[in-house]
């Protein structure tokens, strides 16, 4: 059974639970490597039936495209949602994992360690969003589920989710927010190879991403080998400019939005909850700018853009 079937298999409720003080991350703590991007592929996400096509390409690499003027804008993330609300848009998926693992197999040649033993030269294989959820555990209390396999002397790490109850009263507002963060970006990104614009008024509910793999070390003083080795898939948002080198993470940006921050209890939210993820996806991908969207009108419309620098982590929230 292969590593990603078995985590598929799993009841995650079954899994055990580690104690709260199973470390101590104020103590313990590790440096973290640069990552590097050693490789990509695509792939077309059919929101309406769930399915994925991947492709070992840059077929959709995309760069920014912002408006020619930023002054008052109205960018509407509720635009077409009438005809798409069916669509369980805030519904996460492992796809991604498995298109990783395909990935591997195509292109283990880059990655062997030339031990019969440890055959791939890595320590845990899993997804950013993976990551991410650790990197803020200190931070923001969320509930996450994640199943791990060893095999061949790697760890692959899964995450679990559970799918949205499209009967809660909150699933409107979760659906409206993931469809407009994709609206957003669909608004100031191009395609690279493709002579169209994106934010043309051919929005569909076929998603496509573009997904990078990189590379990176854990140095721990806890670790007797002094580093784990790591590696792992993150969808990437777009290039800062057209003629840019898609080979080095510097070169991209993340798109993000979040509501009009106007007033001293609105900033201390953004950056207890949100801005600790922010800095975490940042930084597992090394990408140090963000094409940050302003929303008002009850978060239906982005009326500003700012590009902001690589996020802070404020310490006064990290939980004693």
């Amino acid at each position: 059974m292969s590593p990603l079937k078995e985590l598929q298999d799993t009841n995650y409720e079954d899994l055990p639970n580690l104690e709260p003080n199973f470390i101590d991350y104020r103590v313990n703590s590790a440096s973290f490597r640069k990552p590097e991007k050693i490789g990509h592929f695509s792939s077309d996400l059919y929101k309406k039936n769930r399915t994925r096509e991947m492709r070992f390409d840059e077929s959709n690499l995309s760069y920014l495209d912002l408006p020619q003027s930023l002054d008052y804008l109205q960018l509407d993330l509720t635009e077409g949602y009438d005809r798409f609300k069916h669509i369980n848009w805030a519904n996460p998926s492992i796809d991604k994992l498995d298109e990783m693992l395909k990935w591997i197999l195509k292109n283990r040649h880059l990655i062997e360690s030339g031990n019969q033993a440890k055959p791939l030269d890595f320590d845990f294989i899993t997804q950013r969003g993976v990551f991410t959820r650790i990197m803020c555990t200190p931070i923001v209390s969320d509930e996450w589920h994640i199943g791990f396999s060893k095999f061949k002397g790697t760890i692959y790490i899964c995450p679990f989710f559970n799918d949205h109850d499209e009967n809660e009263s909150n699933f409107e507002r979760l659906n409206m927010a993931s469809y407009g963060g994709y609206r957003f970006e669909h608004y100031i990104t191009k395609s690279k190879h493709q002579d169209t614009r994106m934010y043309d008024n051919n929005f569909s509910p076929t998603l496509h991403e573009y997904s990078a793999l990189l590379k990176s070390k854990i140095h721990s003083m806890a670790n007797r080998n002094g580093y784990h080795s790591l590696l792992y898939v993150a969808e990437i948002d777009c290039l800062e400019d057209k003629e840019q080198d898609s080979t080095r993470m510097e070169n991209f940006v993340e798109i993000k939005t979040t509501s009009k921050i106007n007033s001293h209890i609105q900033d201390e939210n953004f950056h207890r909850y949100k801005s600790c993820k922010w800095w975490a996806q940042s930084k597992l991908v090394a990408i140090d700018r963000i094409i940050c969207g302003y929303k008002e009108n009850n978060l239906t419309t982005v009326t500003s853009i700012e590009t902001l620098p690589f996020p802070n982590i404020r310490t006064e929230f990290i939980e004693k």
